[in-house]
């Protein structure tokens, strides 16, 4: 594809954007004799990477690997992460400090996931004591772990984007502290009805890896099968060399990896600041990964990160409207939670999109979709589309699932439930029931039990649920449309449900 010169200017100034950004880890006999974290490798220059760059002529094999990391690979037959687990954070303050579109635990679409994590709690900096981010979250705690049930377990997160990273490492860098930590963490569970930790250290330094490896194996120790442990692993390189994943796979149960926020408004800097950049485009999840892949991690126990939100820019010119085009500032602000980076949840970005009637299209080739409207406003974002490639291609890397920040992004729901709305329509309706359908499903009149045909045979979209009220005095009214089930990979119908003595229409 030719590239217009807006674009190819964007495209430069972005490639140099990343060469600025990029923390790049010395080595070799010229820096102090340090080797590469990871066991990527190290090139002639003395610098650490993954690529034929670094690993090729010149390598400095005493300093780190000198071959090309080998991508794991599995037939897409094989649906390691379509079958595999399905992780959603909550983020509990929103239940409380939100105006609109709250979403609180009873609200949380629960079908087919494996793991429900709350975000999130935290620990003193001098005691090393779990307890509460804010006071108020912890009225959710029980009403959170009262959806646990046999395909469902309830976990807690600690730390977040936010919490200090001097006191994780001050936490990680002792026995003592550890140990504080780790019997504080078990009680908080305990107390709560906790099943699991997801430790959200997102920023460790190199010299915390291997401080992070041991804690991670006291929580083992300390937890044995009663609880389970995961670790939030960030995709970007100056942060993932903190991260031991092989030698922390050992105690884990999975990781969730952070593929999302890779570039935006109020991540990159000059000159790729001001450039229109997919926030989670496939190409750079490749890359990103190369290094877990270095460091032989397990693939099946990675678990990709979908984000329920999009990164968008205020373009500088409407006759450019693509990636790598100029933009002037970030995108405007959603109609329910603002933001001023650009960062729109995926609720609102719905919203934008009914309101605006957008040009919307999808990126196959980065697996992004795109909404633009009016002269100037383009937004990248994550929805079903672009999961069920995302899914595909996670399968073919053997790897374990998906992971969703956050739920309450989207109304409470992870995009599908994975199971038949049958039994939910039952333990709703009426037992006279009529189904009407759209016209790819010929209107055909459908009872309960035919339902289940249409959507595992006929492939439907999803069911809303449309609840009429009649008397023999006569009709009294509707409640609003429901929906109640999604399938990602379901897109050809839609169905609606009606009492049968009061049909409207469809």
């Amino acid at each position: 594809m030719l590239l217009s010169f807006p674009q190819a200017v964007g495209h430069l100034a972005l490639a140099l954007g990343l060469l600025s950004n990029l923390v790049l880890a010395q080595c070799g006999p010229d820096n102090d004799g340090a080797r590469c974290p990871l066991n990527v490798c190290c090139s002639s220059a003395g610098y650490c990477g993954t690529t034929s760059v670094y690993c090729g002529d010149g390598c400095q094999s005493a300093y780190g690997s000198c071959s090309v990391p080998t991508v794991p690979s599995c037939s897409s037959d094989g649906k390691t992460a379509t079958n595999g687990r399905r992780v959603g954070y909550w983020r509990v303050q929103q239940a409380w400090d939100r105006s609109c579109d709250v979403v609180l635990p009873s609200q949380i679409q629960t079908n087919g996931l494996t793991h429900l994590i709350l975000a999130f709690a935290d620990f003193d900096s001098s005691s090393f004591a779990v307890g509460a981010q804010n006071s108020q979250d912890v009225e959710y705690y029980k009403q959170f772990t009262a959806l646990q049930s046999s395909s469902l377990q309830t976990w807690i997160a600690i730390g977040g984007g936010s919490f200090s990273t001097e006191t994780w490492s001050s936490m990680a860098a002792s026995s003592s502290s550890r140990s504080a930590f780790i019997s504080s963490l078990k009680s908080f569970m305990e107390t709560y009805s906790f099943q699991g930790v997801d430790l959200d250290w997102e920023f460790p330094a190199t010299s915390d890896a291997g401080n992070l490896v041991t804690l991670v194996q006291e929580l083992r120790a300390a937890f044995g099968k009663d609880y389970g442990i995961s670790a939030a692993v960030p995709a970007d390189w100056g942060s993932i060399q903190g991260f031991n994943a092989a030698g922390m796979g050992k105690y884990v149960d999975f990781f969730n990896f952070m593929a999302y926020d890779l570039h935006g408004w109020g991540i990159d800097q000059e000159p790729a600041k001001n450039t229109v950049t997919y926030q989670a485009s496939i190409v750079d999840i490749a890359n990103d990964l190369m290094p877990l892949w270095a460091n032989q991690t397990d693939p099946s126990l990675i678990n990709l990160g979908i984000p329920l939100y999009g990164r968008g820019y205020t373009l500088s010119s409407s006759s450019c409207k693509e990636v790598g085009c100029a933009a002037s500032g970030p995108s405007e602000e959603g109609s329910c939670v603002k933001d001023p980076t650009g960062v729109m949840v995926l609720s609102d970005i719905k919203k934008a999109i009914t309101a605006n009637q957008p040009t919307v299209e999808l990126d196959s080739k980065a697996m992004q979709k795109v909404a633009t409207w009016g002269s100037d406003q383009w937004i990248g974002y994550d929805d079903v589309d672009t999961l069920a490639l995302k899914m595909a291609w996670a399968d073919g890397l053997c790897l374990g699932g998906a992971v969703f920040w956050a739920l309450d992004n989207n109304g409470g729901a992870w995009g599908a439930t994975g199971k038949s709305p049958c039994k939910a329509l039952r333990d709703a309706n009426p037992k006279n029931v009529f189904f009407a359908t759209v016209p790819s499903l010929q209107h055909t009149d459908l009872v309960l039990e035919e339902l289940c045909y249409a959507f595992d045979t006929l492939k439907a979209d999803g069911v809303t649920l449309f609840i009429s009220y009649a008397t023999p005095q006569g009709y009294l009214g509707h409640t609003e449309y429901i929906p109640i089930w999604e399938d990602l990979n379901r897109r050809k119908a839609v169905v609606f449900v009606h009492p049968i003595n009061n049909v409207a229409a469809v």
